[in-house]
């Protein structure tokens, strides 16, 4: 039997590569939607008005909470890829672990004694990776409510939407 040949190997190779990229391809679809979304709104006057209202509606909420500074921005942007970084070592620990699991079954050694202690070294990495995604994800919220750059970016797209509209109520 070859690696290359079995399939149960690379459903393995696919989940691993799955739980990997499960955070980047996340943060690709966030950073692309509003464009997305914007561009989705043109389609029509109506949906360009409501999109411009959406947007303005959003605005002045971050407008009512207190401007971060570049550097406390800055900052709070290094704890989420500290964060993140943390919690990618902390799955690729529990797969270690899961992977040595495995092999101990797979040889036939005798581990029913030993399966608590098992379990608490494999769900440990696994709450600590998901307390600290939570934490992660609230941070993120935290700064984007109060980041100047998402404010400008905010910004840049009303204007944007609201020149596109005037262009088309006028045509």
């Amino acid at each position: 039997m070859t690696i290359h040949h079995d399939l149960g190997w690379w459903g393995f190779v696919l989940g691993i590569a799955a739980l990997v990229l499960t955070y980047p391809i996340s943060l690709l679809a966030n950073l692309t939607s509003p464009a997305i979304k914007n561009w989705w709104a043109e389609r029509s006057v109506a949906s360009l008005q409501k999109r411009i209202r959406k947007l303005e509606q959003q605005l002045a909420e971050y407008d009512t909470r207190e401007m971060l500074t570049e550097g406390m921005d800055r900052l709070l942007v290094g704890v989420e890829v500290l964060g993140f970084l943390t919690s990618m070592t902390l799955m690729l620990v529990d797969l270690a672990f899961l992977t040595g699991a495995m092999q101990l079954v797979l040889v036939n050694v005798m581990i029913l004694p030993k399966v608590p202690l098992l379990t608490l070294i494999i769900a440990t990495p696994i709450l600590a990776f998901l307390l600290l995604l939570v934490i992660v994800i609230r941070v993120t919220r935290f700064r984007v409510k109060h980041s100047p750059w998402d404010r400008e970016q905010l910004r840049s797209s009303l204007a944007q939407l609201t020149k596109k509209a005037n262009q088309k109520s006028s045509a």
